[in-house]
């Protein structure tokens, strides 16, 4: 068996579908919220996080409380020219968040914003981080994929492993990949900067749940966890992490690594005790 599948700290999973994918991860959040008493969720934004949060939303409504004792966290932000605290753009992370993961009854819910001068914002969000995982008994991320170039957050290629809040220049491939996503394939309205949660800082969580699902995840999927750990590939930096990693994945996302690596790097998800994990 490859020795990823006997690392309990790497669990790789592979589902029929997203659906079921999904379902699985937004379990994880919630068995993290049961289990301590006070979770700190790190949001991410994009197309993966979707059915995820509708699960975790509907599992939450079973539990009372959490109005004290969750706090999200969201990873990063577009710096939008021209945008004020009470005019955010057409398409805002801060709005996507407000009409989804949001819902759920919370402490607090921070997010880098994009209205506000960069420089500024650079240090009061570092000091966001600090602070909420001060008060955190528990970090959890929840982490998607650049298709093309494995970006992590806004963490372009090239990012140090070690860093920590910064602004970052977007590149070509995220700016035409995001327009098509989520500004109506017009990759010029996309911003050309944003402010991100450095890599440094996500390799702090307690537990990452990587998720990507879909065909064009594959081959990125493969080279992240497989190839060789580098700044070119950003989320290659989930090879030197210490906590507690899930890859959860569709059949299509997968099928490199079940090419390449055989079918027994993942776990069969019916074997696998997230509290007892966690």
């Amino acid at each position: 068996m490859n020795q990823a599948a006997n690392n309990q700290k790497r669990i790789f999973l592979k589902f029929p579908n997203r659906d079921e994918a999904s379902k699985f991860a937004a379990e994880i959040f919630y068995i993290a919220y049961t289990k301590f008493e006070n979770l700190l969720f790190g949001t991410a934004t994009g197309q993966t996080p979707v059915k995820i949060y509708e699960y975790f939303i509907e599992m939450m409504e079973t539990v009372a409380g959490s109005e004290n004792d969750l706090i999200f966290r969201q990873l990063d932000n577009y710096i939008s020219p021209g945008a004020s605290e009470g005019n955010l753009p057409p398409y805002s992370y801060q709005t996507e968040l407000q009409k989804s993961i949001w819902k759920v009854p919370h402490r607090e819910a921070h997010i880098p914003f994009e209205w506000a001068e960069p420089k500024d914002e650079v240090e009061r969000y570092i000091g966001v981080i600090k602070y909420t995982n001060e008060w955190a008994t528990y970090r959890a991320q929840l982490l998607g994929i650049g298709d093309r170039d494995a970006h992590v957050a806004f963490n372009m290629p090239g990012a140090p492993f070690d860093s920590t809040v910064h602004v970052e220049d977007l590149n070509d491939e995220t700016k035409e990949a995001n327009g098509k996503k989520f500004f109506g394939g017009d990759s010029t309205k996309v911003p050309k900067q944003a402010i991100t949660t450095g890599i440094g800082d996500i390799l702090e969580m307690d537990t990452i749940v990587m998720a990507g699902f879909g065909k064009a995840k594959a081959e990125i999927m493969h080279r992240s966890f497989f190839g060789e750990i580098t700044t070119d590939f950003p989320a290659t930096a989930l090879q030197t992490y210490n906590g507690v990693l899930f890859v959860i994945l569709d059949e299509e996302s997968a099928s490199t690594i079940v090419e390449k690596e055989g079918e027994s790097v993942f776990a069969n998800p019916e074997d696998i005790d997230i509290w007892e994990i966690l």
